[in-house]
């Protein structure tokens, strides 16, 4: 961007009529993600604190503390917080009145300062800080003089913008060396790349690319790379009916063992459970039953995830622990211990039904019953419970369909 391309945008901005339609603030926690949706209008961006990833159209740019964005109506705009980011949008409107000059209409044509997409870092950002700061404190306050306020400062922003840009000459960034990686890998995922054809198109030796890279992402740019193309593929197998090869193929990798390989590697699980084990877990999330909850139970608690190697985080370093250690040789000792809560219960109200006699109690229980046969033994079951507790929670739609209500569940 030469000075008279700065000038012809200065030009523009001094006859443009202009509305502000709003001003926000948020906050972003780390690792948090803003979906991808269009600008309804022109917007400039202004980063507080953190750090984030910024997709605009394509173009991503590592966002730090005072750099500022612009972005025109219609463009796609994705924020992934690295850190905890906080920034400022202010989205206006603004056009030429309908009286200007054919010269200026060719300006705009040709040079519209409302609809490009550039980002820098000023020299001198607290004086936009204030005006930014001012503007979102005025437009809280939500009346007629105070939006009048805003439009004023919005200008005085503008001012101060521009001038900066004037004064750096051309410091309007080029993007730094990992944004220009990570546009480059969002864009061309899907065809063959390796760390000595991604450093030649983007003219750097693969050894400062690298290196470069890694320093300010954390990662190698091929780990970056398998990182897009998984997260795709995660995508096209949860919300398409494509194949296991035809996801392998759009994504990258024109082997289908390979893929599998990696994709295992990655989520810890095969392409094909990693499907099934997500939607099972999407039709518990929707149940009716699974959204019915119980006082007892703490809502904070942490879940065991249906996908193997999800939960390691919870042992902090210790051995694994199984979540059905022991099932089956516990089970039926778990239901004759049910049973005898339950008979417990019964001989309490009175009962004085004869049958079978049941052991293990202070005094004999006569309870009229029936002998069940399973794969893990036989029980004893009473032929007209009183009190029935579930120890299979699966089990429970059949009692509720028969009318019976359980007084207890092992969940």
């Amino acid at each position: 961007m030469d000075n008279e391309v700065i000038h012809n945008y200065i030009v523009l901005w001094d006859h443009a009529t202009v509305k502000v339609l709003d001003v926000r603030y948020f906050i972003m926690d780390d690792g948090e993600k803003l979906p991808t949706y269009r600008l309804p209008t022109s917007a400039f961006l202004f980063a507080m604190n953190g750090s984030a990833n910024i997709t605009l159209d394509g173009n991503v740019q590592i966002v730090k503390p005072f750099h500022v964005m612009h972005g025109g109506k219609g463009m796609h705009i994705e924020i992934t917080a690295n850190n905890h980011f906080e920034y400022y949008i202010i989205f206006y409107k603004a056009r030429l009145p309908l009286y200007s000059s054919k010269k200026l209409m060719q300006l705009l044509e040709y040079n519209s300062p409302f609809q490009i997409h550039y980002g820098f870092t000023p020299k001198y950002p607290l004086t936009l800080f204030e005006n930014v700061n001012l503007m979102y404190t005025e437009w809280q306050k939500g009346g007629v003089l105070e939006r009048l306020h805003v439009k004023s400062i919005f200008y005085r922003f503008v001012y101060e913008l521009q001038h900066q840009v004037y004064e750096q000459n051309n410091k309007i960034e080029k993007s730094d060396l990992s944004s220009q990686v990570m546009g480059y890998v969002q864009q061309k995922y899907n065809q063959p790349i390796t760390l000595e054809s991604l450093s030649q198109d983007l003219n750097y030796s693969a050894q400062y690319l690298s290196r470069t890279f890694k320093h300010q992402t954390g990662q190698s740019p091929i780990a970056y790379l398998i990182k897009v193309r998984m997260e795709k593929a995660q995508k096209l197998l949860l919300y398409t009916n494509a194949t296991v090869q035809e996801i392998a193929e759009h994504v990258g990798y024109s082997d289908q063992f390979y893929f599998n390989r990696t994709f295992k590697k990655y989520t810890s699980v095969t392409p094909g459970n990693f499907k099934k084990h997500t939607l099972e877990k999407q039709k518990v999330l929707d149940s009716p039953y699974h959204r019915y909850g119980f006082s007892i139970v703490n809502k904070n608690s942490n879940h065991y995830s249906l996908i193997d190697g999800d939960n390691h985080y919870q042992y902090g370093g210790e051995e694994d622990l199984l979540m059905f250690k022991g099932r089956k040789a516990s089970l039926l000792a778990t239901l004759l211990l049910c049973f005898t809560l339950l008979f417990s219960g019964c001989s309490n109200e009175g009962s004085t039904n004869t049958g079978a006699v049941i052991q293990g109690q202070s005094e004999t229980t006569n309870i009229e019953t029936y002998t069940y046969k399973g794969a893990n033994g036989e029980v004893e079951i009473p032929k007209n419970p009183q009190r029935i507790i579930v120890v299979a929670n699966n089990h429970v739609g059949y009692l509720l369909a028969l009318g019976i209500t359980p007084v207890g569940m092992s969940d």
